[in-house]
């Protein structure tokens, strides 16, 4: 009987610890400070993801507008604006509100079917974004085989996003890659 009790009191101070230090979290969360985000700290990012579709296949939908388009949400557009340059009009869902975003896209340091360096900015509704990443591809297994996507780069928001958590932010990014590449995977497999 004594261990019993014993054992009880051990399990009760283990969930008291759990919760002091959920509490702890919650009152002290690890975001940005607005101070902070004012200053212009950029959000760093490092995303990778192994495509199931060929390297040619995730190169054209990477660098070619036409071949964007099918895998973007809605009524996405993308236009040509000139030399690997293009904009895309896109409708977000931020809460109840679904504004258009405009974004001017560049590509350079271009090395074909390797990777490129891709320059992004948008803005909507009184809030931007500007973003500067390095992509790599790499070939997991011939031409029929994956591909592995790595991006690493910077977010820097300006406007009432610098309100928002750099958590948020990198969860709409990744929702969004995930999405577009999820749907590049299931436009090349078999019905």
């Amino acid at each position: 009987m004594r261990s019993i009790l014993v054992q009880r009191r051990d399990v009760r101070e283990d969930l008291l610890d759990r919760i002091d230090r959920l509490e702890h979290v919650f009152r002290n969360p690890v975001v940005p400070t607005a101070s902070e985000r004012s200053k212009g700290i950029p959000l760093k990012f490092d995303y990778d993801r192994t495509v199931e579709a060929s390297l040619s296949t995730v190169w054209s939908v990477l660098t070619d507008p036409a071949a964007m388009k099918p895998h973007l949400p809605g009524t996405a557009t993308v236009v040509s604006t000139g030399s690997d340059s293009y904009r895309v009009s896109i409708k977000i869902r931020m809460g109840f509100l679904r504004p258009t975003v405009n974004a001017n896209v560049h590509l350079s340091n271009i090395d074909e079917l390797r990777g490129f360096t891709i320059e992004l900015s948008g803005k909507s509704m009184g809030a931007g974004v500007s973003t500067n990443a390095k992509m790599t591809l790499t070939g997991t297994g011939g031409d029929s085989g994956g591909t592995a996507v790595q991006m690493v780069g910077s977010v820097e928001t300006s406007g009432i996003l610098k309100k928002v958590a750099d958590s948020k932010i990198e969860t709409a990014a990744v929702g969004f890659l995930e999405s577009y590449f999820a749907s590049i995977e299931s436009a090349g497999s078999p019905n």
